[in-house]
C-alpha cells in the first residue's frame, strides 16, 4: 500500500467553512474599531485647534492686538483633504466646527460648534 500526504476535500472545505465563520465574526468588530478611531482623531483635531486659537487669542489680547477673523489655518496645521473647518473665539472661548470632506479619511463625519468641554462627533447630514 502507498502512503498518500495530502488532505482531503472534506478537510480542505472543513478548514474553508471555519475561516469564513471567523471573518464574518471579526470584519464587523475591525470595522468599528476602525470608524471609533477616525472619530477619536478628528476629536483630538477640533481639539488641537481650539486649544491654539485660545491661546492665539490670549497672547494677541495680552499684546493689545486685535484678531478681526480668526481662521482655523492661523493656528494649526491639518490637510484640508481631510476635512473643513471654521472657528470662533467669542469672549476668549474657542468655538470649531469640522466637516469631513468627501474622498478624506473623515467622510461624513462632523463636529459642529465644539468647545473645550463638549465635543461630540456626529455623522454628517
Amino acid at each position: 500500500m502507498k502512503n498518500k500526504k495530502g488532505f482531503t476535500l472534506v478537510e480542505l472545505l472543513a478548514v474553508i467553512v471555519i475561516l469564513a465563520i471567523i471573518l464574518v465574526i471579526a470584519v464587523p468588530k475591525i470595522l468599528t474599531v476602525i470608524d471609533d478611531t477616525r472619530k477619536e482623531s478628528m476629536k483630538s483635531s477640533a481639539l488641537m485647534i481650539i486649544d491654539s486659537a485660545e491661546r492665539e487669542y490670549a497672547s494677541r489680547t495680552a499684546l493689545g492686538t486685535a484678531w478681526a477673523s480668526p481662521a482655523c489655518a492661523d493656528v494649526a496645521s491639518f490637510n484640508t483633504a481631510d476635512f473643513t473647518c471654521t472657528l470662533s473665539i467669542p469672549s476668549g472661548t474657542a468655538t470649531v466646527s469640522l466637516t469631513g470632506t468627501a474622498g478624506g479619511k473623515f467622510a461624513s463625519k462632523c463636529i459642529v460648534d465644539a468647545t473645550r468641554a463638549s465635543i461630540a462627533v456626529t455623522t454628517c447630514p
